[in-house]
């Protein structure tokens, strides 16, 4: 099945620094024109680690920001 996708126009973003904090997060921040900014998490698992753990570390962290 061919993929299909269609261009309704373009964004134009900003990445701005990220950081890391605890719990093998990094943070990353995007400012996108004309809608705001926006905020994502990287978990990186170490060597062992399921991605259950991923999604647990991922909550946790998302938890942290609402504060």
């Amino acid at each position: 099945m061919p993929l299909i996708s269609k261009v309704f126009g373009y964004l134009r973003t900003t990445a701005l620094p990220g950081w890391n904090i605890s719990h093998q997060t990094c943070i990353h921040l995007y400012r996108i024109e004309g809608i705001g900014t926006f905020m994502e998490l990287e978990v990186v698992l170490k060597n062992g680690q399921s991605p259950k753990e991923d999604h647990k570390i991922a909550v946790i962290m998302m938890q942290k920001t609402e504060n």
